[in-house]
């Protein structure tokens, strides 16, 4: 399955869930304003109107997917921090989705999907693998430091 495929089904569906607490809507909010955005520079950088931008923030417009994707390159995050969702919480969201009798007929749509999940799998195992190799280097450094106190605790 070619990423073009699994981008122009996934942008073909919104995402429109209410996440713990807060809306999508006021995580997008969230996210604007740690970038210290107003709403009129946030349309600007995605390519779209501040109106576009008030109405995500007040859950009056389905927040689309390619919005999602573009938010989080903007801020350095992944979709599913933004969403605040795990990413097997927003795979079981796309699994959901192939219940619907609309993706049962497409078996393309439905290999986009899996593709998907997949790669939101593949994003946790790396996750994993960098806090595996921080930790170490922690572990490395605090070692040298004790070393180094150590030594200077001699003199």
């Amino acid at each position: 399955m070619n990423q073009a495929i699994a981008s122009k089904v996934i942008r073909a569906n919104y995402i429109s869930l209410s996440t713990e607490q807060q809306t999508i809507g006021q995580r997008v909010k969230a996210v604007r304003n740690q970038l210290g955005l107003t709403q009129g520079e946030l349309g600007e950088k995605m390519g779209t109107s501040r109106v576009t931008i008030n109405n995500i923030e007040r859950s009056l417009q389905k927040t689309p997917i390619d919005f999602l994707i573009k938010l989080a390159a903007l801020s350095n995050r992944s979709i599913d921090s933004i969403l605040s969702v795990s990413p097997q919480i927003a795979g079981d969201q796309i699994n959901h989705l192939l219940d619907d009798h609309a993706f049962t007929d497409n078996n393309d749509q439905i290999i986009a999907i899996k593709s998907h999940i997949s790669m939101l799998e593949n994003q946790v195992k790396e996750r994993d693998a960098e806090i595996a190799q921080l930790q170490q280097r922690i572990a490395d450094l605090e070692t040298k430091m004790g070393k180094a106190i150590s030594l200077l605790t001699k003199q």
